[in-house]
């Protein structure tokens, strides 16, 4: 490609860019599809990690309890001590998780029902 296309394409891509980000705006107040999806998307998102940071929190207290009951036995405090990690591991990635999709539903617009972009209202065309 030479330059001179590149450059093309990119003014047109940028020209074209807001068309494209409001082509999906309806009425107000009413649910669009993407909407609809977003919301079905963070809501499983929200119970997925809710179930596995219980399963996270149950396999830590399992390496707790396994340490705890193997008094002399080296291997099976090994055991014990690599559960205790791998459910702290799986705790910090789960709350991140759940942390990253509030901090995106905050920032996309906090009425998740009906996303609030926030003021943004698609260009009208002159009559």
């Amino acid at each position: 490609m030479t330059r001179r296309a590149i450059i093309i394409a990119g003014l047109t891509a940028a020209l074209l860019l807001p068309v494209a980000a409001f082509a999906q705006a309806g009425p107000v107040g009413a649910d669009t599809p993407l909407d609809t999806a977003i919301t079905r998307l963070l809501s499983w998102i929200s119970r997925l990690t809710v179930l596995i940071l219980a399963a996270a929190v149950l396999v830590f207290v399992w390496g707790v309890l396994k340490f705890i009951t193997a008094a002399g036995d080296d291997e099976k405090r090994k055991s014990g001590r690599s559960f205790m990690i791998w459910g702290i591991i799986g705790i910090f990635v789960m709350v991140s998780v759940w942390a990253l999709v509030r901090l995106l539903t905050e920032t996309v617009g906090p009425a998740v029902g009906g996303l609030n972009y926030q003021g943004l209202t698609p260009p009208a065309i002159p009559q």
